[in-house]
């Protein structure tokens, strides 16, 4: 479906995803292998890279957030490690007491405590398996360890800086359904390193009590992927509830209007407000129900206003008035109009299509 008709931007988020990891995994591989490369080669990953940045800009222009929040990180992470050990142990606790503060923090606000509920609500288990694994990827990896959840920190922190963008407002450097979304790849990372770490550490205990070095470095990863997929089955891979707009009766209306409305009408459709900044700020108004369609499918121009306007009162019709609205949209499901505030009013409201769950309205009270 097109992607931005009601995602709110998600669908370009997450190829932004896909392509960060790509960055992300192209700068690693060059790093680790940057002094055995050809110059050809090494001429070949430059342009690699640097193609990835720009289509994974081009894909979400706030990826070049979260590839300079890596970068900081791994800067500051190389720094960290030439520190004595105190002071690495003093620099490692404040991160990890910051992040506990920023959960802390989020939580108890409203527009932002939905960017942990993928990992802290079904996701508990696992999550709490990526903190023990984080144990061992300390311990094998300490500085990637350390620049991840470095990584951790200033991603939560990017949900509270300001910014000021032509055109768009008020922002913060990232928004709480981007974050929500990319946190599961520092949690992921911690999680392999862990793993690798901990199949290291049964390794070499095995070595020591002459045990079999396959018996428990072997099946610890099997083992702990199982756990993962058994975590799986209780997802249920449809549709979350608050996104369903769209009903059958719903594309019957639409095409209902896209035969029967003139060219020229302005539909009313419902619409909520969307707040995902730390500021509860408003930014806009997104869909509430399969309105939402009426001008991609019919052509047909579309007034959004909020879905708990209360249209029995005079002055909700004069308002409307004052839009040129010509007719009014009831969808099947979602945050919808009330029906009941509107059909007491035929002198205002006149049906043109009736149907079990939903309605079509023309404004005959403007005349």
């Amino acid at each position: 479906m097109p992607a931005h008709v009601l995602d709110w931007g998600k669908y370009p988020a997450l190829m932004s995803l896909g392509l960060v990891q790509f960055v992300l995994s192209t700068a690693y591989l060059f790093t680790q292998y940057k002094d055995t490369l050809s110059r050809r080669k090494y001429r070949g990953m430059i342009a690699i890279f640097v193609t990835g940045i720009l289509a994974s800009v081009f894909a979400h222009s706030r990826s070049i957030v979260v590839l300079g929040i890596v970068l900081i990180a791994w800067i500051t992470g190389t720094w960290w490690r030439k520190l004595p050990a105190i002071f690495q142990s003093v620099a490692l606790s404040i991160v990890i007491i910051t992040i506990i503060s920023e959960y802390i923090f989020i939580q108890g606000q409203d527009v932002l405590t939905l960017a942990f509920d993928p990992y802290m609500n079904k996701g508990f288990v696992i999550t709490s398996i990526v903190l023990l694994l984080f144990i061992f990827a300390f311990r094998a990896y300490p500085q990637l360890a350390f620049t991840i959840l470095l990584s951790i920190f200033l991603l939560l922190v990017s949900l509270f800086v300001p910014v000021t963008v032509p055109g768009f407002g008020n922002l913060t450097l990232l928004d709480r359904p981007y974050v929500e979304m990319i946190l599961f790849l520092p949690l992921s990372l911690i999680g392999g390193l862990g793993l690798a770490g901990l199949e290291g550490y049964l390794l070499r205990s095995q070595i020591k009590l002459n045990m079999s070095p396959l018996l428990l470095s072997k099946y610890v990863g099997v083992v702990l992927i199982g756990l993962v997929l058994i975590n799986v089955l209780q997802y249920e891979f449809y549709p979350s509830a608050c996104c369903k707009i769209v009903g059958a009766d719903d594309l019957v209306a639409i095409d209902w209007m896209d035969k029967n409305l003139p060219t020229d009408a302005r539909v009313l459709i419902s619409a909520v407000e969307l707040r995902v900044l730390a500021s509860d700020a408003f930014q806009g108004y997104v869909g509430g129900d399969a309105g939402i369609w009426v001008t991609p499918l019919t052509d047909r121009l579309t007034i959004p206003i909020l879905s708990h306007s209360d249209f029995s009162q005079q002055t909700t019709l004069n308002s409307v008035c004052e839009m040129k609205a010509s007719h009014l949209y009831i969808g099947e499901m979602g945050q919808t109009f009330d029906d009941s505030q509107i059909s007491i009013h035929p002198e205002w409201y006149k049906v043109l299509l009736s149907m079990p769950k939903v309605r079509v309205y023309e404004l005959v009270g403007c005349n």
